[in-house]
């Protein structure tokens, strides 16, 4: 597909199995006040829980979270933040790759709907339908009864398959034309096209019924021009991920070290440390007793009024033994280097297991905002401290 972006090695979207939807990570999950309120109606009760920030969140706790519920309360703006905590994180390096998938697929899909739903509203057919029906005017206002959305999207089942085949199929013939992609990344743009046009909510259904049916609109090319371009930006879903981890290493190898000179009254390399299972179980063990945890934050902004307005997701790792003004100063020397040696590709080539590589993980920050810049998804990091608590916490910010 024409502007796609290079994958990075070894991590791409791939079909998730029954076993792999459940994610074995002890999380703080907090939701909006909608979500609340329907909680509550529901008899659900919720608890007030204490987040790294300091902030009270209403919410609860897992010790597994499904990751279709992850999607269901991100789409339904249910969802305001993950948060999982440990003095060794990276036991979990895989819940938090798939996590920080799920999260940032689901708002991209969440904003393609929302494109979508806009750009149909602004069809010369609709603004047509509007002069001569000012008393049933459709724009982003109008609510439809659950009962008649439900009514005409069964009457209309074969017109739904027809559209989703008119506006998928003609981009899968470009997906499979691209000869410079393999295989893998092929299949992975196809699933993911797929997947945008089903996470069109029953409601755009029905506004798509409407238009072919009553206002003889066809706006499938349009929809399908969307949809190149969200396919595209769905890459950042597969960087992102690695960063996180990056940022996590930084913070549980600062953790380590620190320990590490406690024990034996010098500095002790992390890598020296991951390679000598006595010394590590030494290290965690202190590192327990000074209460020396990491605490990883996923945080969704809520869906706000204006169907044009970005998604926001926020990225924290809140750590107490960063040295607060030192690592500021570092992310920032690095966040806006000269790219025009190094290419997206060398990020991925150095990522890796080992403490030395992790600390390229901050250099690199400027290749996923060059990455984030190309897909026009706004991308920024800082540094800052809880206010009166002493803990520093290094954020990514994305925009989508």
């Amino acid at each position: 597909m024409e502007g796609a972006s290079a994958r990075p090695s070894g991590w791409t979207v791939v079909p998730q199995t029954a076993e792999q939807t459940q994610l074995r990570i002890p999380l703080k999950v907090t939701v909006t006040r909608a979500a609340a309120d329907y909680f509550m109606r529901h008899n659900r009760p919720l608890k007030r829980i204490h987040m790294a920030d300091d902030a009270e969140e209403f919410g609860f706790v897992a010790e597994t979270v499904d990751r279709p519920l992850v999607h269901r309360l991100t789409m339904a703006d249910y969802l305001q933040r993950l948060e999982f905590v440990s003095v060794d994180p990276l036991e979990k390096r895989n819940e938090i790759l798939e996590l920080t998938t799920q999260i940032s697929l689901s708002l991209l899909y969440r904003k393609f709907a929302a494109e979508i739903r806009s750009r149909l509203l602004k069809l010369p057919e609709v603004e047509a339908w509007n002069r001569q029906n000012p008393s049933a005017i459709l724009d982003e206002q109008t609510r439809f009864r659950e009962t008649v959305v439900n009514r005409e999207m069964s009457r209309h089942s074969d017109l739904i398959k027809n559209l989703k085949k008119s506006i998928v199929r003609p981009l899968v013939d470009e997906i499979n034309s691209q000869s410079d992609m393999d295989a893998p990344d092929r299949d992975a743009d196809k699933r993911l096209a797929l997947e945008y046009v089903n996470n069109l909510s029953s409601y755009d259904w029905y506004l798509l019924i409407l238009l072919r049916t009553k206002l003889g609109a066809r706006p499938e090319e349009l929809i399908r021009s969307v949809l190149r371009t969200y396919v595209r930006k769905s890459t950042v879903s597969e960087y992102l991920p690695l960063m996180v981890v990056e940022l996590v290493m930084i913070g549980q190898n600062t953790n380590m070290v620190n320990a590490g000179r406690r024990i034996y009254g010098e500095p002790v390399q992390p890598e020296s440390i991951m390679t000598n299972p006595e010394m590590k179980d030494a290290v965690v063990a202190e590192m327990h007793r000074a209460g020396q945890s990491l605490a990883l934050d996923w945080h969704v902004s809520p869906r706000r009024l204006d169907p044009n307005a970005r998604q926001r997701l926020t990225i924290s790792l809140y750590n107490m033994e960063f040295q607060m003004q030192e690592f500021r100063d570092s992310v920032n020397r690095h966040k806006n280097m000269n790219l025009s040696d190094h290419s997206l590709k060398d990020f991925f080539a150095t990522v890796g297991g080992t403490a030395q590589q992790s600390q390229l993980g901050l250099y690199y920050l400027s290749c996923l905002r060059s990455a984030c810049d190309d897909l026009d998804i706004r991308f920024d990091s800082m540094v800052s401290e809880v206010p009166g608590k002493g803990t520093a916490f290094f954020s990514l910010i994305l925009q989508f």
